[in-house]
């Protein structure tokens, strides 16, 4: 089995800009700067209890420590009237949905706010809504904290 090689100089190439990149972010989102911590799409296609995912991405952090006083928020657009969006910040160690939980239907944009009240690990989720019957949905969000 033959080893795959990759030369010094390519991995340094890459690695000394994504740590800076990193610490960039990290001294931005500390200060107040930049409060986002990832951003993510779905289109989904849900028919009678099949679910037929047209392509989801996310990038970022789907947990962050947070603190009292802060408030979480999910900024998003959704681009069909059929659209059905779960939004839920809770908790690290909760399972299922926490009280935070929000669903938005239909076509539109706006902000979900969560104000922390304790100090911890909150994870960050979003998903396309379970629906019975023809459901298409199609959203983008960015989430962060401040």
């Amino acid at each position: 089995m033959a080893k795959l090689r990759i030369p010094k100089k390519a991995a340094m190439r890459v690695f000394y800009p994504l740590t800076g990149a990193l610490c960039v972010w990290i001294v931005a989102y500390g200060s107040g700067l930049f409060p986002y911590l990832g951003w993510g799409r779905a289109q989904n296609n849900t028919e009678f209890a099949m679910s037929m995912d047209f392509g989801s991405i996310s990038i970022g952090l789907p947990w962050m420590i947070l603190f009292e006083g802060q408030t979480a928020f999910y900024d998003y657009a959704s681009y069909s009237e059929e659209s059905a969006i779960t939004f839920d910040v809770k908790p690290f160690f909760t399972l299922g949905y926490s009280d935070n939980m929000q669903r938005v239907t239909g076509e539109g944009s706006g902000r979900i706010e969560v104000p922390i009240t304790h100090t911890g690990i909150y994870t960050f989720r979003h998903e396309p809504a379970l629906a019975r019957g023809h459901v298409y949905t199609h959203y983008s969000t960015v989430w962060g904290a401040n």
